[in-house]
Order: C-alpha cells, then structure tokens, then sequence
C-alpha cells in the first residue's frame, strides 16, 4: 500500500505540464489530437476561415494573428507583418494564452515549415516565448513539405529552419514525405499520435 501512494506522489508531482501551440493550419492540425491526451493546446491562425471550417475542435482558444485575417498565402514576410502588427498583443492582452505558458514547464510551437503563417509566425513566436520565459524549456516542432511541393514551400522551409537555428532553441522535424500517399490532413494526425 505504501509502495502505490509513493508511486502515486512521484507521478503527480514529477509530471511535466507541456503546452502545444499550433501556428498556421498545419500547426493547428495538430492540436486536435494533443487536447485528447490532456495537452494543454492553444491555436493561432492568420485566417478566419482555417479557425472556423472543422480545421479546429470549437473548444480550443485560439487567436487571430494580423488585421485582415485573410491568411498569409505562403509568403513568410507577409506572417512575420502580422507579428509586428499584433504579436505583442498574444503576450499581453490574451490571458488564457499567457497562463497557459506560465503553467507550463515545456511549450512546444508547432506549424508547417513550408507555408506562410507557420514559417513566418513560429520562429518569431518561439524567440518571444524563450525572451519571456528563460526558465522554460521552448521547442519549436515544424513540418517538413514533401519533396513535390512548391519551390516557394521548400524556400520557406530553408528560411524558417534557419531562423529556429539561429534562436538556438531545440526542434523536432516530421517529414510529410514519409508519408506518401496520405492526404495533409490524415499525415498530420498521424505525426502527432
């Protein structure tokens, strides 16, 4: 009986509490199977429409990120414009966001590497994150486009990756092209499970 209650103890007070912030529709992807397995997830979109077409489950929080909220159409420098016009915001006005960081011992920001919003947002995200939060341990988790996407998807997985390099913080890639024949949506599934 006792060996239970110490068994008990150690698992409740050594358990880490990890938070999973999903950027863009692939990163927001994700989130859906993370809140299954008590994560606490949160979602930021620069589009109105990936938030409200079944991309994410209605009771995960989620922002706006940029004014138009018409996506960033792949480009990286459109993403990071929305940062600068309301990223800050994220940090400061949104309370359920900034308490769910400061509960967290682990946050992880997760997004395509390949598209506009992921690739723009994350790295910027994850640099704001580590400058508020030191103590923290702050892992950035990109999806990688498959070899026959875009030449403008790979451009943006090469400028995204070296922005997280750069910020010296630890990263976990999923290659889409292991998954072969495997529609986005069912891939992404997958790479969270």
């Amino acid at each position: 009986m006792q060996i239970e209650r110490v068994n008990e103890m150690l698992e409740t007070r050594a358990k880490l509490q990890i938070s999973l912030i999903g950027v863009g529709n692939a990163g927001n992807q994700l989130l859906n199977e993370a809140i299954k397995h008590d994560i606490d997830v949160f979602a930021i979109n620069s589009s109105y429409a990936d938030l409200n077409n079944s991309v994410v489950d209605k009771n995960i929080k989620s922002f706006i990120i940029g004014k138009e909220a018409r996506g960033a159409g792949k480009n990286r420098k459109v993403a990071l414009s929305f940062m600068k016009d309301n990223g800050l915001e994220l940090m400061t006005d949104v309370p359920v966001f900034t308490e769910m960081c400061e509960r967290s011992d682990v946050i992880i920001v997760s997004g395509s590497t390949a598209g506009g919003t992921g690739s723009g947002v994350c790295p910027s995200l994850v640099a704001l994150l580590k400058q508020q939060y030191p103590s923290k341990i702050i892992i950035y988790c990109g999806i990688l486009p498959r070899l026959t996407d875009s030449v403008k998807a790979q451009e943006n997985s090469i400028g995204c990756l070296s922005d997280v390099i750069e910020l010296g913080v630890p990263y976990i890639l999923a290659d889409l092209e292991y998954y072969q024949g495997v529609p986005n949506d069912v891939a992404y599934r997958d790479i969270q499970t």
